[in-house]
């Protein structure tokens, strides 16, 4: 029996001889559980630590419950993150922090909390092996950043060193304590279940007029993603097309236009996106990749295309391509080909998530060349989507240039002085042989101009004789 799993099993026995049975335990993975856990490291740039791949092959995900007693004293708690959702989000975290200047996020891997968010939880550290462990929180990459050579605190050389320090100072605290008060549990709803009541929060705010389009609020971002009522979503494609014609406080259009990311509390491409299923998604990310100008990751964007994510050998590759450096650098073409494939790679998990897509799509924005492909492409082209216009990722082909036929038509319509019924007349007198020789590409053209300059119900029989004219 490896080390680090004698040592876990060995600790739970104690705690069940000192009554705190049910306060820990495990959750055993499936194989494709585990390939997926296996997977996120990789996207990350970190192979699975063997003291690590030991314990989840053996036990799973193990969990300790913290405990806080009357008088508001807690006794921490840990949990590995079992759901690779939260791997993937807590990823992203440090990406945004070493874009915002601080660069030794690029070494860590968060991979367990104490309390379920990132105050406090733990990472492994690439600058030292990537098997060190470290405390981590957010003061470091905000008002207190470590340094490029500095270690995290509490640094320990491995998971199973780390381990047994944490037990031990959990199993210490503990000591003596009777349980005045219920562990803290942890949520029993799944991800889907949360996602559904707040979008049925958001949809409830909406209904009874809460909701202002004026407001930036993240509730847009639920029901543009999640609402089944077709005049909502047409209210929010609506609404974005009016603000990028006119201008919206707090949305910088102009800086997304070249690849900045899109706000938080509007609702944007990611949200469309996840109105589709799971291939039209990946095809979606294929086009965006290539778009943004992928092309060493021909394998990944085709395997997108079809629809289905990517082998776990294609998957590893893609990472393995994405961390050569693990410096994200956007000024030059190799440093921006590492981000790509980062967003390849997430492209191809079997977690496509709301969030993953955002990110990819991000990604490959902020990678882009300047005025090559940006957010409002991305979101242009789902609205296409979602209106019928075109599938997902495959570009709407350009309408032909009108004939010249066409063009003289709807310039006579929209100088002539009127009223309809001389419009009408004229028409039939100096058009109707000129449109029995239009083109057949013509006739579609031509009936909506005659159509939008005769609209009394008087003159539908002119309109029907002129359309009948057109071959």
């Amino acid at each position: 029996m490896p080390g680090i799993v004698a040592l876990w099993d060995a600790w739970c026995e104690r705690q069940v001889r000192a009554g705190f049975e049910g306060l820990q335990g495990a959750e055993p993975l499936t194989r494709e559980a585990f390939e997926r856990y296996e997977a996120a490291f990789w996207r990350r740039g970190f192979e699975l630590p063997g003291d690590l791949r030991a314990l989840l092959e053996a036990r799973g995900i193990v969990w300790v419950a913290p405990i806080e007693s009357n008088d508001g004293e807690t006794t921490p708690g840990l949990h590995l993150l079992s759901d690779v959702r939260r791997l993937d989000d807590h990823d992203r975290h440090l990406e945004l922090a070493e874009l915002n200047g601080v660069s030794a996020a690029r070494h860590w891997l968060l991979f367990t909390t104490e309390r379920g968010d990132l105050e406090p939880a733990w990472a492994f550290d690439h600058r030292f092996g990537a098997q060190g462990v470290g405390s981590y929180h957010q003061d470091l990459v905000c008002t207190d950043p470590v340094e490029e050579d500095e270690p995290l605190p509490l640094t320990s050389p491995n998971l199973e060193t780390w381990l047994a320090a944490k037990l031990d100072d959990i199993e210490t605290r503990r000591r003596g304590r009777s349980l005045d008060t219920r562990p803290q549990e942890h949520p029993s709803e799944s991800f889907a279940e949360q996602q559904a009541a707040v979008l049925e929060m958001a949809e409830a705010k909406h209904q009874r007029g809460a909701l202002s389009w004026k407001t930036l609020d993240a509730d847009w971002r639920r029901l543009a993603s999640g609402t089944r009522d077709e005049a909502v979503l047409r209210q929010i494609l609506e609404g974005v097309r009016r603000d990028r014609q006119q201008g919206r406080p707090g949305v910088h259009f102009d800086a997304i236009a070249r690849g900045a990311s899109w706000p938080w509390d509007y609702p944007g491409p990611a949200q469309l996106a996840a109105r589709l299923d799971e291939p039209s998604r990946r095809k979606v990310m294929a086009w965006a990749l290539e778009r943004a100008g992928g092309p060493q990751l021909s394998a990944a964007i085709e395997t997108l295309r079809s629809g289905h994510p990517g082998s776990r050998e294609l998957q590893r590759e893609v990472s393995a391509t994405g961390w050569v450096e693990r410096t994200v650098d956007l000024s030059t073409s190799a440093g921006r080909g590492r981000v790509l494939a980062r967003a390849a790679a997430l492209a191809l998990s079997a977690d496509l998530s709301e969030s993953n897509v955002e990110r990819v799509l991000t990604l490959c924005a902020n990678a882009s060349e300047p005025g090559t492909w940006s957010l409002l492409d991305a979101w242009d082209h789902l609205e296409e989507v979602l209106t019928g216009r075109t599938q997902p990722g495959l570009e709407r082909a350009a309408p032909p240039p009108e004939s010249e036929l066409v063009r003289e038509l709807r310039a006579y319509v929209q100088a002539h002085p009127g009223p309809q019924r001389a419009l009408a007349e004229a028409l039939t007198t100096d058009w109707g042989p000129r449109l029995a020789t239009a083109a057949p590409s013509d006739r579609e053209p031509l009936t909506r101009i005659l159509k939008t300059a005769l609209k009394s119900p008087k003159l539908a029989e002119a309109l029907s004789t002129l359309v009948a004219r057109l071959p």
